[in-house]
């Protein structure tokens, strides 16, 4: 009885991971990584600030060309600890629910993906 509750946890902790949806391949195979949905992705345009709400994804990749920073916040505001993102390389992290909003600065030029409907 123990391995079945275990079991149905672990089951419903990778749904709800994968946003209840896995992608398939060609040979119907389901992945298990990282799926940008095309629709949300966008260019990080500006030299200050881009505040971001990732609540309804559960992962989100950013190529940046050049140094930048940015922060992973509970809210909108520009409060937290700033991370590097160094130039020419793409970043990829998981969501946390509690910590949602990501604020970038100086990514002129860089490309933000993320997945979910």
């Amino acid at each position: 009885m123990k391995r079945l509750i275990i079991m149905a946890v672990l089951l419903a902790a990778a749904s709800a991971f994968a946003g209840g949806v896995l992608q398939s391949d060609l040979g119907k195979s389901k992945i298990q990584g990282f799926a940008p949905n095309g629709k949300k992705s966008q260019s990080l345009t500006v030299n200050k600030t881009a505040a971001i709400d990732a609540s309804d994804s559960a992962a989100w990749a950013v190529y940046t060309p050049i140094d930048c920073v940015y922060r992973i916040q509970s809210t909108a505001t520009r409060v937290g600890v700033l991370h590097t993102a160094p130039g020419g390389t793409t970043t990829i992290r998981v969501v946390n629910g509690i910590t949602p909003h990501l604020s970038y600065s100086g990514c002129t030029g860089g490309q933000l993906q993320r997945d979910g409907e």
